[in-house]
């Protein structure tokens, strides 16, 4: 069975745990705390963690079999869940789209004519139906 791991902010850190395993792993700083030329490394060390969280998940795993225990049933709530299989789009995609400049897009998505979102990276994303619908908005 797979167990979801789920990264959470708590306080001034990063935690990396099962719920169901009750498995932690790794404290991390909150990448806002973390010098912009530092955030290659940290995100290297965020991947590592990861990797061992789910490593000692498995171990945990292994363990509750070879001593019969029964393994919990893996949480449906942390679950990721698709969003009817919509895509995210960025400004410049959005832009081609409508036929207008990509300028003209961030400044929509500023005033709030388009719901957005933030990449990890930073970058504005919208899903392709919020994008179609400001795009159908313009044509009428």
């Amino acid at each position: 069975m797979d167990y979801p791991f789920v990264i959470k902010k708590e306080l001034d850190r990063v935690v990396i745990y099962s719920p169901d395993l009750e498995v932690a792993f790794g404290e991390l700083p909150i990448p806002s705390q973390i010098k912009p030329e530092d955030r290659k490394d940290y995100y290297q060390k965020l991947g590592l963690a990861v990797l061992k969280a789910w490593q000692k998940g498995e171990a945990v795993k292994s363990q509750m079999i070879s001593d019969g225990d029964e393994l919990p049933e893996p949480s449906k709530a942390y679950l990721p869940t698709r969003l009817s299989k919509q895509q995210f789009l960025s400004p410049v995609a959005i832009a081609s789209m409508a036929g207008c400049h990509k300028d003209t897009v961030r400044r929509a998505i500023d005033r709030g004519e388009i719901s957005s979102s933030l990449s990890p990276g930073g970058h504005r994303r919208v899903l392709e139906a919020d994008a179609l619908k400001w795009i159908e908005s313009r044509s009428s």
